[in-house]
C-alpha cells in the first residue's frame, strides 16, 4: 500500500495554487534501516507532485548539523548509506525490482535452514541481471510490535536471494520487508507477510 502523502502536499491549496513549490533542507533521521523506510515513504510524493520544482537536501555527509540524529546519508568513510543508494535509483529510475511472493507459510518447528521463499532481482524492465552483477539481500523490520523478531529469525542464505530460518519464530503473523540492492542501488521494499503456525 503507498505510503500517504506529507500533509502539507496533500492539501487541496498546494495542488490548485499552481504556484511552484522549491523544498528545502529536508534530512530524514535514523539508523540506516529506519532511514531507509523513512525516505521511502516521505521522497516520492513529494517528488512526484507536480508543483514541485526541487528538492534541496539539507545535508548528507558527516559534519552536518544532524549528525548525531543520523541524518547522514554517507558513513564517516564516505560509503553510501542505503537510503542514499535506493534514493539515486529512484530519481535516476534505475533501481531494481523485488520479484517473488507476498506471503509465505512456516511451520513453528520448522528448523535453521529451511527455505521460506525464494525472490529475484529484476531490472527495472523486468529483464533478470547479467552474470557478475554484484546482489546482494536485506531485511528491514516490518511495522507491527513483533515483527524486529523477524530479523533475528529469517536470513538470506548467501549469494541468493533465498530467505530461510536461522531461528525458530513462536506462531503468529510477521510483515519482513526486504529489499536488494544490485551494483550499489537498493530496491523498494518488498513487503512479505509471513504466517508461522
Amino acid at each position: 500500500m503507498p505510503a500517504a502523502p506529507p500533509r502539507s502536499l496533500e492539501s487541496s491549496r498546494a495542488r490548485t495554487t499552481g504556484l511552484p513549490l522549491h523544498i528545502t533542507e529536508i534530512d530524514v533521521d535514523g539508523p540506516p534501516p529506519q532511514q531507509l523506510i523513512d525516505y521511502q515513504r516521505l521522497f516520492p510524493p513529494i517528488w512526484e507532485n507536480p508543483n514541485v520544482r526541487g528538492v534541496t537536501l539539507w545535508g548528507y555527509r558527516p559534519g552536518m548539523w544532524r549528525e548525531e540524529q543520523d541524518a547522514t546519508l554517507v558513513y564517516a568513510n564516505g560509503a553510501e548509506k542505503q537510503a542514499l543508494r535506493w534514493l539515486k535509483g529512484y530519481l535516476r529510475g534505475t533501481s531494481p525490482v523485488v520479484a517473488g511472493p507476498a506471503s509465505a507459510s512456516l511451520a513453528r518447528n520448522a528448523v535453521p535452514g529451511t527455505v521460506v521463499a525464494s525472490y529475484d532481482a529484476n531490472a527495472p524492465d523486468g529483464a533478470p541481471y547479467p552474470a557478475g552483477a554484484a546482489v546482494s539481500w536485506g531485511l528491514v523490520p516490518g511495522s507491527g510490535a513483533d515483527d524486529g523478531a523477524v530479523l533475528q529469525a529469517l536470513a538470506f542464505a548467501p549469494d541468493t536471494g533465498q530467505l530461510e530460518v536461522v531461528k525458530p519464530l513462536v506462531p503468529g503473523r510477521y510483515t519482513a520487508r526486504l529489499y536488494v540492492d544490485v551494483d550499489a542501488v537498493v530496491s523498494n521494499l518488498h513487503d512479505v507477510e509471513i504466517d508461522v503456525q
